[in-house]
C-alpha cells in the first residue's frame, strides 16, 4: 500500500489580543476574601494563549470606594488561564458597587459589577404593606425588609446562613384577627421578601418585624 506522511506543521500562537472573564467575583463584606476570579487569554485568531513563558496578568480596582487587597498579579498557566485568589476589598466610604479591571499590557477586560460593604448593622422597612385590603385575602402590597450597613448601603452580601442568621419574622399587632401566610422570610442579597401575608378579619392592625440579629421594625 501507499503511505504518505506530511511534514510537521507548527502552530504559532500570537500575542494576547483578548481577555475573557470566566468566573466573576461575588458580593462581599469589607475585608473578606472575594470568590476567585478566573480569566482566559486569547490571541487575535481566537486561540487560547499557550506558552511556557512567564506571562503576567494584573488586576486593579476600576470602580468603587475602597482599596484592593491581596496579590494584584498572577502568571498564566500553560492553557492561558489567569486565576486571582485571595483578593479582597477594604471598603470604608464611597460607592459600594465595585468593578475589577484585568489587564495585560494595553489589553484589558472588566468584571461584572459586585457590591462590597461593611457588616450589616440594621434592618429597615423598604416596602410597606398595603394600607387596606379584604379580610382573608393576600395583601396587594407585600412587605419587604432590607439590611443595611453603617453607611446605609444595602448589605448585598447578607444571605441566610446555616445557623439561622438573617431571618426576618412578621407578627400581627392587635387583637381580633390572625395573620395568615408564611410569617418567616429568609434574607437573600440583603432583602427579606414576604409574598402571601393576609389578615383574617376586618379591623385596623400593625405588622411588626423581628430578627434575632438586627433591630426590630
Amino acid at each position: 500500500y501507499l503511505e504518505v506522511k506530511s511534514s510537521k506543521t507548527s502552530v504559532v500562537i500570537g500575542q494576547v489580543a483578548e481577555i475573557q472573564v470566566l468566573s466573576h467575583p461575588h458580593d462581599a463584606v469589607s475585608g473578606a476574601s472575594l470568590s476567585a476570579l478566573i480569566a482566559q487569554l486569547y490571541d487575535a485568531g481566537g486561540n487560547k494563549i499557550r506558552t511556557n513563558t512567564a506571562l503576567v496578568v494584573e488586576i486593579e480596582l476600576s470602580a468603587g470606594g475602597g482599596t484592593l487587597t491581596g496579590i494584584p498579579n498572577t502568571t498564566i498557566t500553560s492553557e492561558g488561564l489567569a486565576t486571582f485568589a485571595g483578593l479582597g476589598v477594604r471598603y470604608s466610604s464611597g460607592e459600594s458597587m465595585h468593578v475589577l479591571k484585568i489587564k495585560h499590557g494595553a489589553i484589558f477586560v472588566k468584571s461584572n459589577p459586585f457590591f462590597v460593604h461593611s457588616a450589616p448593622s440594621k434592618m429597615v422597612l423598604q416596602t410597606r404593606p398595603a394600607q387596606w385590603g379584604f379580610a382573608g385575602e393576600v395583601l396587594s402590597e407585600q412587605p419587604a425588609l432590607q439590611l443595611r450597613d453603617t453607611l446605609d448601603n444595602r448589605a448585598y452580601a447578607a444571605t441566610n446562613g446555616s445557623q439561622g442568621l438573617f431571618v426576618v419574622n412578621v407578627a400581627l399587632v392587635g387583637a381580633g384577627a390572625v395573620l395568615h401566610g408564611n410569617s418567616q422570610a429568609f434574607v437573600v442579597r440583603g432583602m427579606a421578601l414576604f409574598t402571601d401575608i393576609s389578615v383574617s378579619a376586618v379591623g385596623s392592625y400593625t405588622l411588626s418585624f423581628t430578627s434575632g440579629t438586627f433591630n426590630d421594625v
